[in-house]
């Protein structure tokens, strides 16, 4: 489902012009250096991992000793068959990670495969005037996580153009959990998908059935696990990450505040070595310090506005004292 990942993939917006957004406007099928997901990929190797490129369109079964499919920022569809592939290698026990942006189009029994765990993704953009990267809105912050073996020692992260997911009642055997949620004041807009954006077509999208309406706080990732529905008895329990963007683990963010500590955490749970010693990776880059909106009001209230009039009222005590 992926070109080439080491260096280009299929992206949603462009990075650095003029105009830059992470919103539906900007949403294109370009070709882009330096998204790819190579970094990831060399961390996790850095950290003994054997990661290998699979082509479900190719096998007849994903095999069973694959520890955990990890699928980040699929531009293609799934074909049915692949479905059919990723839902019988969790049936069977296995682990996957699944980082969906919102360019990507969900094959209908992939769909169903989801819902029937509870989780659905939704095809709509988060906005967070609270909690967001710098002053671009779409780009949510998430300061503060749920209770999960995967957000344990987890700081600030943030995510371009990320998706809302809904969790449904589980099924008997099945435990699921929001990992991370917007902040109460974010809101979404529901975006249609690339085929839906043509001439002469309606590209209003019509709103979910099953996400929330109004401001509120969305999930934007949740972890799944539990005994697959219709599995035998005695079978494996699958693990189950899904994440509505998959931006924040490519080559231009992973490195960037918390995103590779989250990142290679669900990884870790994934793979069922949560217990495991938790190991920083390092990677090379500029020395920045990037800030919420919020974060950055604050600071701005304090040396602008505080600061000041602190130093006014200090005069205006000495020369009452003095006059």
């Amino acid at each position: 489902n992926e070109y080439p990942v080491e260096n280009f993939e299929f992206h949603t917006h462009f990075e650095g012009v003029a105009g830059h957004s992470h919103g539906e406007g900007a949403s294109a099928i370009v070709q882009m250096r330096f998204h790819g997901v190579g970094r990831m990929r060399r961390a996790l190797e850095s950290f003994g991992y054997d990661v290998r490129k699979i082509i479900p369109a190719t096998m007849s079964t994903i095999p069973a000793d694959c520890a955990a499919v990890l699928d980040v920022n699929p531009r293609a569809t799934y074909l049915p068959g692949e479905s059919d592939l990723l839902l019988d290698y969790l049936a069977r026990g296995g682990a996957a990670i699944l980082m969906y942006d919102l360019g990507f189009v969900l094959e209908p029994r992939l769909t169903a495969g989801l819902r029937k765990v509870g989780v659905v993704v939704e095809q709509d953009v988060v906005i967070d005037p609270l909690d967001h990267y710098s002053t671009d809105p779409e780009v949510v912050a998430v300061p503060v996580y749920e209770r999960h073996p995967i957000t344990r020692s987890v700081a600030l992260t943030f995510f371009p153009g990320i998706r809302s997911l809904t969790l449904l009642p589980p099924p008997p055997g099945v435990t699921s959990g929001p990992l991370f949620l917007s902040s109460p004041q974010s809101y979404t807009r529901a975006v249609p998908t690339v085929a839906e954006r043509q001439p002469g077509r309606d590209n209003a999208a019509a709103p979910s059935a099953t996400a929330p309406g109004g401001p509120g706080r969305r999930i934007l990732a949740a972890a799944l696990e539990g005994a697959w529905p219709g599995a035998g008895p005695g079978s494996k329990p699958f693990r189950l990450v899904v994440v509505g963007d998959g931006d924040f683990a490519s080559n231009s963010f992973l490195p960037y505040m918390a995103n590779s500590d989250l990142a290679l955490a669900m990884v870790r749970w994934a793979v069922r070595e949560e217990h495991a010693p938790t190991v920083a990776v390092r990677m090379p880059v500029p020395r920045l310090v990037l800030l919420t909106k919020s974060q950055m009001q604050r600071i701005f209230l304090a040396i602008e506005v505080v600061l000041p009039l602190c130093v006014v009222a200090a005069g205006v005590l000495v020369w009452w004292r003095r006059r």
